[in-house]
C-alpha cells in the first residue's frame, strides 16, 4: 500500500518517488546496508506515529538493496504480511534493479 495521490496522478507520484529514489546514491557501503534510524524516526513522526503502527511495518517503496534512498520521501507503511512478500520478491528481484536508467 502507497500512501498518496490515487489514479493518473497516483502513477505520476510513484514515478517521481523512484526517479529521487534512484537519482541519488545508494543506501550499499561496502556491501552491506545501511539504515538511519533518524529517517525512520522521522517518516514515523511524519506520518503521526511516533511510536509505530501496530500490525505494520516501515517499508522503503524502492528497496535499499535495489538502490533506494533511506529518507521519508521512500517510505510507507506497509502490513506485516505484504512486507513479507516484498522481501522475498526484493530478494529474488532487486539485481533487475541495478541496470535501470531514466531516460
Amino acid at each position: 500500500m502507497i500512501f498518496g495521490p490515487s489514479g493518473q496522478k497516483r502513477n505520476k507520484w510513484i514515478t517521481a518517488i523512484l526517479f529521487l529514489a534512484l537519482s541519488f546514491p545508494t543506501g550499499l557501503t561496502g556491501g552491506e546496508i545501511v539504515r538511519s534510524r533518524a529517517a525512520v524516526r522521522a517518516f514515523k513522526i511524519q506520518t503521526g506515529f511516533p511510536h509505530g503502527r501496530p500490525g505494520f511495518v516501515v517499508d522503503h517503496v524502492v528497496p535499499l538493496a535495489c538502490g533506494g534512498l533511506d529518507k521519508p520521501i521512500n517510505m510507507q507503511w506497509q502490513t506485516i504480511k505484504e512486507g513479507k512478500e516484498k522481501d522475498l520478491w526484493e530478494r529474488k528481484n532487486c539485481a533487475d534493479w541495478s541496470s535501470f536508467t531514466w531516460r
